[in-house]
């Protein structure tokens, strides 16, 4: 068995049944077929993507029409447990990474070229999220309240209708024991729960799992990244992902491993694994199922057509980022520096304190856009990985290794033989953190996250919040609430004090600061700047320019004019320097000393950053220059 953290979370990939749908395709902006979708989502750290996940799964479910009845990213205020609100496991596993600051842009082509078998391994793993141990159901506050929100019932019709089978249902309901009030509204038995389910399951395929794992694997071999400076630089899909993805739709049992009774699809051969469509409304198990050809061919998908992101200025992440639980040295979750930059848990009383200086200067906290597009396999897990893929290779089982072509063909074909890679799991699922030293970073990743970074289906700015909630509802034909509008997670308690913001909006408000910091981050300062222009021609594009909404915000923060807001010089003096700046900087800081008298400007005047005797290193040739050229695409 081979697990693996796909898109957020640990999947199981070998010994589960997949399943598929074979109702009539569904049209969508993307693809008008009919297999399961997932977002390929970058959660940048401290850039509003937590608030926008509310969006992306108004997303997933117009995309996933067949589901959305039950399905838990349509559910609105859903959180299966208490640590895991902000995170994809809590509330929708058809959107990678939600709360995780990672990327692997081999995925901007895996999602595409084999959405429905990935979807297929995240929802498989997903059961042990749906129906939890009993104390999560009854003691922990979101885990009760999520029983309303998210039925059982409809957690089963969901996990049936996307990758679970029915025994491996049973099993499972049966060893959690569940107690009779949970059990009540479906007859006081596990089996209850699948029953209520069944009907609502009108459509499902199943595969081989050994035809499965090879398509996995076929998929991994495809899409890998072979060469980070070449990642993107394709916009069409490997000739082979059509064939996978009509395969997917085309290829369907009995859901008791009965062969269905009709046409057999494309490419089968009766009597070697052939496979069969079912049609609409066959309930699990029955027994008078009709088989039907496909209809039609799915539209062809391009790179990143399922990838998702929103930015955020380099200067204004920093100072959030910096001020906020877990971004820090001051309170370290990803073990960055291990015995210097602590979690408070075990931070030792009167530990020393990071300032703002601090944060600016390690690398670990530098150019994170640049290294989570342009290198996002320059990890040590990935190399790893990408090392041991590489050997595999030479043994005979890559993708220019016509032994490796014949054993995936056998397999797909329905025979067992051929050697599967062992690698597959970690090259489709290892992600590198935003957050890493990464101090080798150059033109050329700059280069190589500016191209990929054209092909996502959807950029968005978090400078342009409104903007961009309009160009996500355009490109996806979704409808929208004014809560989509709502860009700000629910505060604390502690953050309802007087005078909240004062340190952030002071630094903020630096022009010094400003300079040195945009410097520092001189690549991801250059790539805002990148996609700002490309985000004004996609709103110019989609006739959202003259939009009242679109036309204040842009107005408001200069976006879409001539400022360049990848030069420090201009960047900084536009938004610190003017006079209206200036004044707005000492009536807030007149007004916070009236309420809180003994407040410093920024953790205590003894830890302010001498920013002015900073000695910075010399920056590339042209670092900020030239930042209006194409993507570079055809």
């Amino acid at each position: 068995m081979v697990l693996w953290r796909a898109l957020g979370f640990c999947t199981c990939l070998h010994g589960l049944f997949w399943r598929g749908h074979a109702q009539s395709p569904v049209l969508n902006p993307i693809d008008n077929s009919d297999d399961l979708k997932i977002l390929h989502w970058i959660h940048i750290p401290k850039a509003g993507g937590t608030a926008f996940t509310k969006l992306l799964k108004k997303v997933v479910c117009a995309i996933n029409p067949l589901v959305r009845d039950f399905s838990p990213c349509c559910r609105l205020g859903l959180c299966l447990h208490s640590s895991s609100c902000h995170a994809a496991v809590g509330s929708c596993p058809l959107v990678s990474a939600i709360g995780r600051h990672s990327s692997n842009m081999a995925l901007a082509t895996s999602v595409p070229c084999c959405t429905t078998d990935l979807a297929m391994g995240i929802t498989a793993s997903f059961l042990h999220f749906s129906f939890p141990k009993k104390e999560t159901l009854t003691a922990d506050e979101y885990g009760r309240a999520s029983v309303g929100i998210w039925p059982l019932g409809d957690r089963a019709a969901f996990l049936l209708s996307t990758g679970v089978s029915r025994a491996t249902l049973t099993k499972h309901l049966e060893v959690k024991k569940y107690p009779p009030e949970l059990l009540q509204p479906y007859g006081g038995t596990a089996q209850g729960i699948i029953a209520a389910a069944l009907p609502r399951v009108t459509s499902t395929f199943e595969s081989d799992p050994k035809i499965r794992n090879a398509r996995v694997s076929l998929c991994s071999v495809l899409t890998r990244v072979y060469n980070h400076r070449e990642v993107g630089a394709a916009e069409a899909l490997p000739p082979a992902c059509r064939r996978m993805r009509f395969h997917a739709i085309a290829n369907a049992t009995a859901p008791q491993g009965r062969a269905l009774p009709g046409k057999a699809s494309p490419g089968s051969k009766a009597g070697g694994g052939g496979l069969f469509l079912m049609g609409p409304g066959v309930a699990l198990g029955g027994s008078q199922a009709k088989a039907r050809p496909v209809l039609g061919h799915p539209r062809e998908l391009k790179v990143g057509d399922y990838s998702l992101t929103i930015l955020r200025h380099p200067f204004a992440r920093a100072i959030s980022a910096n001020l906020y639980k877990g971004h820090s040295p001051n309170y370290d979750v990803f073990d960055l520096r291990p015995g210097l930059w602590l979690h408070p848990s075990v931070k030792p009383k009167g530990y020393r304190n990071f300032n703002f200086f601090d944060y600016v200067v390690a690398p670990e906290y530098q150019n994170n856009l640049v290294k989570m597009f342009g290198y996002s396999r320059g990890c040590d897990q990935a190399k790893k990985c990408d090392e041991a893929a590489a050997l595999e290779d030479l043994a005979g089982k890559g993708p220019n290794s016509a032994k490796h072509r014949a054993a995936e063909a056998r397999k797909l074909g329905g025979h067992k033989s051929g050697g599967a890679r062992r690698t597959t799991a970690c090259t489709l699922a290892n992600q590198c953190q935003g957050y890493r030293n990464a101090s080798g970073l150059d033109g050329r990743h700059l280069a190589t996250a500016k191209r990929i970074l054209g092909r996502f289906r959807f950029l968005g700015l978090q400078e342009a919040y409104n903007a961009s909630v309009l160009l996500l509802a355009h490109e996806f034909k979704v409808d929208l609430d004014p809560a989509d509008f709502d860009m700000e997670r629910s505060s604390g308690k502690e953050e309802a004090l007087l005078c909240r913001g004062f340190r952030r909006r002071q630094v903020a408000s630096d022009a010094r600061v400003c300079r040195h910091v945009m410097r520092a981050n001189h690549l991801d300062s250059n790539l805002y700047e990148f996609v700002h222009r490309e985000f004004c021609r996609r709103l110019e594009a989609a006739g959202l320019m003259g939009h009242p909404q679109v036309a204040r915000e842009l107005e408001a923060g200069a976006l879409c004019s001539s400022l360049d807001f990848g030069d420090p010089e201009q960047f900084c003096a536009h938004f610190h320097e003017s006079a209206g700046a200036l004044a707005f900087r000492e009536r807030d800081a007149q007004r916070c000393k009236l309420q809180v008298p003994s407040f410093h400007t920024f953790r205590g005047d003894r830890q302010k950053p001498n920013f002015d005797n900073l000695e910075w290193p010399p920056l590339p040739q042209g670092a900020f220059q030239d930042t209006h050229t194409n993507f570079g695409l055809a």
